[in-house]
């Protein structure tokens, strides 16, 4: 909803496509994530493997948080990640030919889930992947990475290849 309320600011580039059924398909990846995915990446991954122990001021999460964290992703992230696979396809985009919200909000969770070394492996989900390393590699994203590397380089996790 922010970045709708924006985009009526700031209107180019459009993030959200103007063709009715690619609006529709964007709007759907972004409450796929908002709603579904986000929430699961934030509770049982970066919160208790970043936040917290940024919080608490300790060098890393405990053991039993690195172990639930990696039971959600092995468990319960595959399921996203192999939808996620199967509609990008082979585009380069979500949606359409060019960087729409949908992309935004696919990559965005994928940002905080790198900080905690979670990341969807290349062997099982190479389009995936690919997407998000094009994605973090653009500048509107590497850029605020970069500022925040900082912060969250003394935690470190693991990254799923």
């Amino acid at each position: 909803m922010i970045c709708a309320c924006l985009e009526r600011r700031f209107p180019t580039p459009p993030l959200y496509p103007s063709e009715p059924y690619d609006y529709a398909r964007a709007l759907w990846f972004e409450d796929y994530m908002d709603d579904g995915f986000t929430p699961l990446g934030r509770s049982k991954v970066f919160l208790p493997l970043i936040v917290e122990p940024l919080l608490a001021g300790k060098p890393e999460a405990d053991v039993a948080a690195q172990e639930a964290a990696g039971k959600a992703v092995d468990k319960e992230f595959p399921a996203f990640w192999d939808y996620l696979e199967r509609e990008l396809g082979d585009g380069e985009f979500f949606v359409g030919e060019r960087l729409t919200i949908a992309d935004i909000s696919i990559a965005n969770v994928h940002v905080n889930l790198r900080y905690a070394g979670v990341a969807p492996g290349r062997n099982r989900w190479p389009r995936l992947r690919a997407f998000l390393d094009r994605m973090l590699s653009r500048s509107s994203f590497s850029n605020l990475v970069e500022e925040e590397a900082p912060i969250f380089d003394r935690l470190s996790g693991r990254i799923t290849d």
